[in-house]
């Protein structure tokens, strides 16, 4: 009833919106449909906000339709909000993945969509426009007819179209690890006029540089035997080459994340394009006249066509290149953040690995032992003396779900025995041979999920006054007297309920 009166008067209305936005949740019992839609809408259209509704049922239906995106839930109370919904979802807490991580990935991928076509144009519209002014706007195009047609069909379109459907800033689990990152949809920071500005100001610079270097490179000699200048299309063949390799190669040093789709679209266009040339100049001549024979007699047996493509692509990529690193160097946005930290990740998981293997003189295809890297990280981790955080042994148990009974009782005597005091770790792995069943320790870990608060405690501890730059790793002790090593410090597991996460840190 007070919702209905709210909506009957424009000032209470605006009063309730007023309200409603400077509050973190606003619950509204017992609605009708209708007001929920109602809610919806002003909440969109007068308060200006991109809004998601998700339910479950009929009477959901309204508010779904009304909200920017809607979510049906597809459950007992049957497919009506399913259906009428843009997206559909078994259980209501799969929306933390469909947000975090699949909305983050295509805000960013239709981000760059469009900052990447409007830039290959620019590249593409200046280059004739400089070309013009070169030849005093006689208006005589230096690119051959199908060049202009065929550009945005052919020779740049596949990279583009995979890397909107298929490019990862970052992986998954950093995007539910760190929730921050979908703010950049929320506040629009990939799409702002600044950086749509600085792709197409690079799309004009890198069009100048490519005429300019096309253009004196041919001005200053010849190479043919005849010692005939170049004509205006053997000009425009070679600008256009390289205009084709500055766009391809301008995707590929600016995304992150790879396959062999993006390898098979990126430079399969780059050979696309030199097919083309090879395969149009065998047409009769009637139907090619400018470009037969072209790359045959005239651009592939002189060196100078070799050396103005891979000047002008180079020159072109160079301010792009450079900008690039600055910013990512000194001013990094947070995705970038994340993504040094996944290959600090990897590199520290191979140092660990190499450096395991060489200390302990272990051989992968020693008997009795699995020869993966969770494995050697494990044996490190006893060598190391920290057998006595659950957190590291964890890691290990995740690799492998079978075990032997009678492994199991020894294994939980003897860490009983280590727990207890009355056995130091040393002579448990004398005893049992740095325990080559890893089998005895996933048991031990699932039935006790608890882990020492001190440890926890101290961890913390040293994590922050490393990355408060106090104190630096190499000066980072144990509790104990022996030196904490790197890698026994990244298996380390924090549990809080039912999440269990990984500290991570590099130098």
């Amino acid at each position: 009833m007070s919702l209905g009166l709210v909506f009957l008067d424009n000032d209470l209305k605006q009063m309730f919106l007023t309200l409603a936005l400077q509050c973190d949740s606003v619950i509204c019992c017992r609605v009708s449909p209708k007001q929920k839609a109602l809610v919806t809408e002003l909440v969109r259209h007068d308060g200006h906000k991109i809004c998601l509704a998700i339910g479950d049922g009929a009477n959901d239906v309204g508010m779904i339709q009304k909200a920017n995106i809607g979510v049906g839930i597809s459950g007992v109370e049957g497919q009506q909000a399913s259906m009428a919904a843009d997206f559909s979802i078994a259980q209501f807490r799969f929306l933390e993945q469909l947000l975090l991580v699949h909305g983050g990935w295509c805000y960013n991928r239709i981000s760059f969509m469009v900052k990447y076509f409007f830039y290959k144009n620019f590249v593409f519209g200046f280059s004739i426009f400089f070309c013009n002014a070169l030849t005093m706007f006689s208006g005589q195009s230096a690119f051959q007819d199908w060049f202009l047609s065929l550009y945005n069909v052919l020779f740049t379109a596949l990279p583009v179209g995979v890397v909107a459907v298929l490019d990862q800033d970052v992986k998954s689990i950093n995007r539910l690890r760190f929730p921050a990152l979908y703010m950049q949809g929320q506040r629009n920071q990939c799409f702002t006029a600044w950086k749509v500005t600085l792709w197409l100001v690079n799309g004009i610079i890198q069009a100048l540089l490519c005429v300019s270097v096309v253009f004196l490179g041919y001005s200053k000699y010849t190479d043919r035997e005849n010692g005939q200048m170049v004509d205006i299309y053997t000009v425009g063949t070679t600008m256009f080459t390289s205009i084709v390799l500055i766009v391809n190669l301008q995707m590929a040093i600016t995304i992150q994340y790879w396959t062999w789709i993006h390898h098979v679209a990126i430079w399969g266009e780059c050979f696309i394009w030199f097919m083309f040339l090879l395969l149009s100049g065998e047409l009769p001549h009637g139907k090619m006249i400018e470009l037969h024979k072209l790359f045959i007699s005239v651009l592939a047996p002189t060196c100078s066509f070799y050396i103005i493509v891979i000047m002008g692509t180079v020159i072109a990529l160079l301010p792009s290149f450079a900008a690039m690193s600055v910013f990512r160097n000194f001013f990094p946005e947070d995705y970038q953040i994340i993504q040094e930290i996944e290959r600090n990740d990897q590199r520290h998981v191979s140092a660990c690995t190499k450096k395991t293997s060489s200390e302990l003189g272990l051989e992968l295809t020693q008997p009795g032992i699995n020869g993966s890297a969770a494995s050697l990280g494990f044996k490190y981790a006893h060598s190391s003396g920290i057998f006595d955080s659950r957190h590291a042994i964890e890691s290990e148990v995740e690799s492998s779900r079978e075990f032997d009974s009678k492994e199991l009782i020894d294994a939980r005597q003897l860490y009983g025995s280590y727990k207890s005091g009355s056995m130091p770790i040393e002579n448990i792995q004398i005893r049992h041979g740095i325990f080559d069943s890893r089998h005895a320790i996933e048991s031990e870990v699932e039935s006790s999920r608890e882990f020492d608060s001190k440890d926890l405690t101290d961890t913390r501890q040293l994590y922050g006054s490393h990355k408060s730059r106090s104190t630096p790793i190499e000066n980072i002790h144990r509790r104990h007297d022996d030196s904490l090593s790197i890698a026994s410090f990244r298996m380390i597991k924090t549990r809080s309920s039912s999440l269990c996460r990984r500290i991570f840190f590099s130098r």
